[in-house]
């Protein structure tokens, strides 16, 4: 047999004391073969290793080798337990599309929230764009797709990149809800990260699951180490920040394509995908599938179908969803109410001056100076503050002609001692029960720096707040969150306001707060100060406390000053249409976007004041009837894009197991005397587990990953709080947010995917001993060798795996049944009682005799099995290459029409069509199979004491 054939992918091999899987085979110049491995035994489970043979002894691990033990333990607990842990641990195949782990979760089983998750596996590769509006949960349905990646070992390393401001959210939403435990890499993050390693040690190799700011990794620092890396799965949320504009956008846009290369799952999320131009949309999709568009000016839905999914709030899917569950889980909306105050004498003379000097045709008409003019008018609708800070910084450029004109405007401005809106503010936040002694909450939005921290100092002067309190200071009951926010501080900021312990009351913030940040815990009143001219901001404002969770009806509220003197330009009369249209849009269509047909708010805007200042449309109606959309792709996108609506609900996988459950598994697993000796274990009066003398392995799934102020908080070093019961889960998250100090729960929810329950897996496969399988007595007719069977893909991921029982019948021929399914039917279960006693050794002698045909029919079955799959497999894969086939001819034809760089274009397609079908060719079954025996069952009347 040749070398290539000793090692060959599937090859189940030992290296430096610890078992691997041969996922890939190379030959070397000097070095032997280089074998790419994934760690097989509990200590490497799952790690990614390359070995040359010329400096590693590498021996191939044979199944035949296997050698039987007696389990004497109380109703063969530790046999069970092994055999638990081993299917555990063993990858659900790719041919398994059916979702395993969807009610297993610190969530409501809505079918809307797993949609994405099916969709993503039914793809050939699991790449998406989750397009909800804005409240759905789309980190939920986020999470819910990764840990089904995990269940099938395709989620090992990942990567997600959010904005700054909700780092700290989605890191918890996705511990406290699904156990998976990200490394947050914010500033704290990388300064320990950086202690932790040596110097020019890549971060990203030492660490499997990070998430990260998409600014901060845009830095050259950390595309270097991008380069060297490779993930399972890559997760962009608030992804149109990636496309169209310049700038910061062209470096995440580079950073993304570079790390969408690298990744087998990539996922973008956005309430707001379509920028406004098919053109940049298309960008998006082109690293999702790069051969899925050929002309980026001319494409049609249908042609991007299955890498989207959008709902809405009126979604059938969606409302049916909502109706079905128990309590409030997304109140009605409020009203959206325009609240109007009329200027006073002071802000009267500032519009006459806004009229007389900006506003006039003649002026307007100038090269940009309906721009300046609009701006004048929004900071003059924003503060005074604003208004000064908008002068001064025109003033510093020396205009022709202006000196004189900013100089009257500056002075009436300064004689502005009492703004109307803001006497209507006070009043209004009194109305709905802002108090200092109050819990009520609000959350204010404003357009300019300038007014947030003159709001702040009004409303506490108003209020009697924090007082003794610097002006600067962001604590107390009245803060501001801004973009130029530190981000540790603006992390605390947006937990506090969600927390019923905390002190703050009203949050005033820029739009920095209106994309991802989850405002509706403890608050349901939303105020827009000054109101962008933008339905697609005003919604995505509202979005913060108008979506899934929200207990109480969400109020809003939107502040506008109007002028007896100067209607045309007053704030109210652009207001109040958006305020209209907005609210119309959303309860009608389920978005603004749906009306609009794509959603880029500065398109938008741009559209409104170029229609209101250069072609002096009157304002109700510039608002009303917007110009219809030059892009057709979006206006259909944005309406309504459910592939899968009218499906029926998602097919649902049931993981092999012999425990009930998990927690049946957990406490089993505690309740051995081996595993026991490592660590302590109490019981609470409501059931719930309480580990203690945590050991140093454990410690370091868990402490190295979250926070160090939650590791503190909860003594996590010192003792863990457990729980099976989803009710006390989720009460001592509703306690942490409404009672606390901080958002992250004491007890923490036992899922599958928990590092506890991974370590106890890991512990009860390494009780068991090396090479060896337990030997079972039940109500067998015959012996029964329990077999696992495992064919991978190019990728090393597992294809095709078989839990086979096969049993020898009385006239001697092999016959292979359903593992799972046996040890139902027969009784392996706690209830099976041992009577200990050393097997035979006559018989052992035949179960080892009869292992060599017993692997060789189980090969049989599992080749069978995988042909079958393949059969499947080919035409998934023929379809995909032949659609990569018509794109590269698509493509090459269009560029012969070109003369400069026509060579480079076409080397560039053909490199990515080469590329792609390579991929889909990876999927396919590759190499030799994994037997491994892992138990064996004789009848229980063979015992000697039977």
């Amino acid at each position: 047999m040749s070398t290539h054939q000793t090692f060959a992918a599937g090859s189940h091999v030992r290296v430096r004391d610890e078992d691997w899987l041969v996922t890939n085979v190379e030959e070397t110049e000097h070095d032997g073969l280089a074998l790419t491995c994934t760690g097989a035994s509990a200590l490497v489970q799952d790690e990614r290793a390359v070995f040359l043979t010329e400096l590693d002894p590498v021996t191939v691990l044979r199944p035949e080798d296997t050698h039987f033990t007696d389990d004497d333990s109380s109703h063969y607990t530790n046999a069970r337990l092994y055999l638990e842990a081993v299917m555990r641990r063993a990858a659900l195949p790719r041919s398994e599309q059916g979702l395993a782990l969807t009610d297993r979760f610190l969530l409501d089983p809505l079918d809307y929230q797993q949609r994405p998750a099916q969709m993503a596996l039914s793809n050939l590769r699991p790449r998406l764009l989750i397009a909800d509006v804005v409240g759905l949960g789309k980190t939920l349905e986020i999470g819910l797709l990764l840990a089904e990646l995990i269940r099938r070992g395709r989620g090992d390393r990942i990567l997600v990149v959010v904005p700054q401001q909700i780092l700290d959210q989605f890191q918890r939403e996705l511990w406290t809800r699904f156990s998976i435990p990200l490394l947050r890499m914010d500033s704290d993050g990388i300064a320990r990260v950086q202690q932790q390693l040596p110097a020019g040690r890549n971060p990203f190799e030492f660490h499997q699951r990070i998430i990260i700011s998409v600014d901060t990794l845009k830095s050259e620092r950390w595309e270097r180490h991008l380069q060297k890396v490779s993930w399972d799965a890559v997760v962009f949320d608030e992804s149109h920040n990636l496309i169209g504009g310049s700038g910061g956008r062209n470096l995440r846009r580079r950073l993304a394509r570079l790390v969408a290369t690298t990744t087998e799952a990539l996922i973008f999320a956005s309430a707001t995908p379509h920028p406004g131009k098919d053109r940049d949309f298309a960008e998006l999709i082109d690293m999702l599938d790069p051969t899925r568009i050929v002309d980026r000016d001319n494409y049609d839905p249908d042609d991007v179908a299955d890498l989207i999914i959008r709902r809405t709030k009126v979604d059938p899917e969606v409302k049916q969803g909502l109706s079905r569950r128990e309590g409030i889980q997304w109140a009605e909306r409020g009203a959206a109410r325009g609240i109007e105050a009329a200027a006073t004498d002071a802000e009267e003379a500032v519009f006459a001056e806004l009229e007389a000097s900006w506003m006039r045709p003649e002026q307007i008409r100038k090269a940009d100076s309906h721009l300046f003019a609009y701006t004048l008018l929004k900071s003059f609708f924003s503060s005074p503050d604003a208004l000064a800070h908008t002068i001064e910084q025109r003033q510093k450029q020396s205009r022709p002609g202006e000196t004189e004109a900013l100089q009257r405007l500056a002075d009436l401005n300064a004689k502005i001692a009492e703004p109307a809106k803001l006497a209507a503010l006070i009043e209004y936040l009194r109305t709905i029960g802002i108090d200092k002694n109050s819990d009520e909450r609000v959350v204010i939005f404003s357009e300019r720096h300038q007014t947030l921290d003159w709001l702040k100092t009004e409303i506490q002067t108003a209020f009697g707040m924090d007082k003794g309190l610097s002006k600067d200071a962001n604590t107390g009951q009245v803060r501001t969150l801004r973009g130029t926010t530190p981000d540790k501080e603006a992390t605390t900021i947006i937990e506090d306001f969600g927390l019923g312990g905390s002190n703050l009351r009203v949050l005033i913030t820029g739009d920095i707060a209106s994309e991802g940040v989850n405002l509706h815990r403890q608050c349901h009143q939303l105020v827009h100060w000054d109101l962008p001219w933008s339905l697609i901001r005003i919604e995505q404002r509202n979005g913060r406390i108008d979506r899934y969770g929200q207990k109480r009806s969400p109020e809003f509220a939107a502040f506008m000053l109007r002028s007896a003197n100067a209607p045309a330009w007053d704030e109210s009369r652009v207001a109040q249409a958006l305020v209209r249209k907005e609210a119309a849009a959303v309860n009608t269509l389920g978005s603004v976007e749906a009306e609009l047909g794509h959603n880029n708010a500065g398109v938008e805007e741009d559209r409104l004041v170029r229609d209101i200042f250069t072609e002096q449309k009157d304002p109700e109606t510039a608002v009303d009837t917007p110009a219809a959309p030059a892009f057709g792709l979006g206006q259909r996108l944005l309406a309504d894009f459910n592939p899968v609506a009218q499906t029926p609900p998602p097919l649902k996988a049931t993981p092999p197991g012999l425990f009930d459950d998990t927690a049946a598994f957990v406490k089993a697993a505690l309740a051995n005397p081996v595993i026991r000796k490592q660590l302590e274990v109490e019981l609470t009066e409501d059931g719930d587990l309480i580990l203690t003398e945590l050991p140093e392995d454990l410690l370091q799934r868990i402490t190295r990953i979250l926070p160090p102020r939650y590791v503190k908080d909860q003594d996590l070093t010192r003792r863990m709080f457990l729980t099976d019961n989803k009710k006390r889960a989720q009460a001592s998250l509703d306690r942490a947010r409404d009672q606390g100090t901080t958002a992250w729960p004491d007890l923490s929810y036992l899922s599958d995917l928990h590092p506890v329950v991974e370590w106890l897996t890991d512990r009860a496969i390494l009780a068991m001993g090396r090479d060896s399988a337990p030997i079972i007595y039940a109500d067998v007719p015959g012996p029964v060798w329990c077999i696992e069977g495992i064919y991978t893909n190019g990728l090393g991921q597992s294809a095709v795996v078989e839990w086979m029982a096969v049993t020898q019948h009385e006239e001697g021929h092999l016959e292979v049944h359903d593992l799972v399914e046996m040890l139902h039917t027969h009784g392996v279960n706690e209830r099976l009682q041992n009577r200990p006693g050393a097997t035979d050794p006559r018989k052992l002698d035949l179960l080892q005799a009869g292992l060599r045909e017993a692997l060789e029919v189980a090969r049989v079955h599992l080749d069978n099995a995988r042909d079958e799959w393949r059969t499947t497999l080919a035409d998934e894969i023929e379809k995909g290459k032949s659609k990569v086939r018509q794109w590269e001819t698509d493509v090459l034809a269009g560029l012969e029409a070109l003369i400069a760089r026509r060579e480079q274009e076409q080397a560039k397609a053909r490199d990515t069509a080469k590329a792609q079908r390579g991929t889909l060719q990876a999927l396919d079954v590759k190499g030799d199979p994994l037997l491994r025996v892992v138990a064996a069952i004789l009848p229980a009347a063979s015992l000697p004491n039977a």
